[in-house]
């Protein structure tokens, strides 16, 4: 870039840097920000894939708050030998008053007690805002790739406009040069000092457009649209030259990536998650109640027996103990996890004002001309 501009100090007028370069595509569609970014939320795959991951961590929400469903027993006599009947129905050949054919039903229904369900679905919602952070997060990361390319391609036009320009120069002063060298007035010497330095700007220039290439590719790859079409970011120069970046300050930037980082929140989420999963836990302790209804015709010392029961697991030897200190231990690594995570945040927010400081100290040392391509 500085043999661009120390050749462009005497080899073009500054009203030659408003010309325009063809774009390296046949079929040329000029984009602002905001439409490409509409067609980013409407066609990006990943996004779309995030969304129905979302959609399915909500569903979770649902299914957790469901009731257990009861359990429906029927038992059928094979084979009465009293009647000599196989597979009798309702004692239809049994004898009034002495039922001998044997028919029985069982309605069961699990209660779950501490809780549980109550506190599984409170871990249904949490996972569910942890899928809905993920989603910000990818969404997040994806408009900066989004939004780098975009203001790369327009960059990189910019630039390649400027080597258009210069190349197109530099090759009439080898022409001039050499019928310079046939008269005697330049040395062979210095037609292949310029020469090389032809060639050196022409694989500069052939970098740029590969460069470029690249950028529509991750553009379009973004956009969910097939290649075909180059597209030419439209920018509002003025817009885009009075943006001050003195007036950020590194603290107000920090609060920024406090209140807004979905990877922060999500961290917070997690501390949130490992104790409800503790409480779940805990709940687990607790037997579940299991109650029953009883039917049966013919098979007890009364006819048409009709009784309740209900039956509970005795927590003698299993009482969870392994998965509540786990729980706790989880906790822990959620909490370890958070602080680590804030420390990345705030290294990467420091870093980012670092560099756009040095960036902005950096363009003010220019000619404000030769930026105005």
């Amino acid at each position: 870039m500085k043999k661009i501009l120390l050749i462009g100090a005497w080899a073009l007028p500054l009203a030659a840097f408003c010309q325009t370069t063809p774009p390296p595509a046949a079929d040329t569609v000029q984009v602002r920000l905001h439409d490409i970014e509409a067609t980013f939320l409407r066609g990006n795959a990943r996004l779309l894939a995030e969304q129905f991951a979302l959609s399915g961590a909500q569903a979770q929400v649902i299914q957790a708050r469901l009731w257990d469903n009861p359990t429906l027993m029927v038992e059928q006599m094979t084979y009465n030998p009293t009647t000599k009947r196989l597979l009798p129905l309702l004692g239809r050949s049994d004898e009034p008053g002495k039922p001998t054919t044997e028919q029985a039903v069982q309605l069961q229904q699990l209660f779950l007690l501490a809780g549980k369900r109550s506190k599984r679905t409170a871990i249904a919602q949490t996972n569910a805002q942890l899928t809905e952070q993920g989603y910000q997060e990818v969404l997040r990361n994806l408009k900066y790739e989004l939004r780098r390319n975009f203001y790369d391609t327009y960059y990189l036009l910019q630039q390649i406009r400027v080597y258009d320009l210069e190349l197109a120069a530099l090759e009439n002063t080898v022409g001039n040069m050499q019928i310079l060298l046939g008269k005697g007035v330049v040395t062979q010497g210095n037609v292949m000092r310029v020469r090389s330095l032809l060639f050196s700007l022409q694989n500069e220039r052939r970098d740029l457009q590969v460069e470029l290439a690249d950028r529509q590719s991750s553009l379009h790859v973004l956009g969910g649209r097939p290649l075909g079409t180059f597209w030419k970011p439209v920018v509002d120069s003025v817009a885009l030259s009075s943006v001050d970046p003195q007036r950020f300050s590194l603290s107000a930037i920090l609060n920024a990536a406090y209140e807004n980082r979905p990877d922060l929140r999500a961290q917070q989420l997690g501390i949130t998650l490992q104790q409800q999963q503790l409480a779940y836990q805990k709940a687990l302790r607790t037997p579940d109640l299991q109650v029953g209804l009883n039917y049966d015709r013919a098979g007890s010392s009364v006819p048409h027996y009709l009784g309740l029961n209900a039956s509970v697991p005795l927590p003698l030897f299993n009482r969870n103990q392994g998965n509540i200190r786990s729980a706790e231990w989880g906790i822990r690594e959620a909490q370890v996890r958070s602080q680590a995570g804030l420390l990345q945040a705030e290294a990467e927010a420091e870093l980012a004002y670092r560099k756009l400081q040095e960036a902005d100290r950096l363009v003010r040392r220019y000619d404000p001309a030769l930026l105005a391509v």
